[in-house]
């Protein structure tokens, strides 16, 4: 007689409030240097490449910076910093 085990994977469920249409989550920003850590209100766009926070948090938080890139914007080009930070969402990295 052989046995046979299902796995069965069950999705927590979260409710996420919306703010202009776009989902508005909790988010922690951490650098990667120090450890410290801001919590803050943001849209979450899943198929965005980047995250862009206001200048201020990288102030605050004195982020580690990683470089800077030349980015096309509809104002043209601009200079867009990098730090190197992990973000936190829904409680996973």
């Amino acid at each position: 007689m052989s046995g046979s085990t299902t796995e069965t994977t069950v999705a927590k469920q979260v409710t996420t409030a919306y703010e202009n249409n776009m989902p508005l989550v909790s988010m922690g920003i951490i650098d990667a240097g120090s450890n410290k850590k801001i919590v803050l209100d943001a849209h979450l766009d899943f198929a965005s490449s980047k995250t862009i926070n206001p200048a201020y948090i990288a102030n605050q938080l004195n982020l580690t910076f990683a470089g800077s890139n030349g980015t096309v914007t509809g104002a043209g080009i601009i200079q867009i910093p990098y730090y190197d930070v992990c973000i936190e969402v829904f409680g996973k990295l």
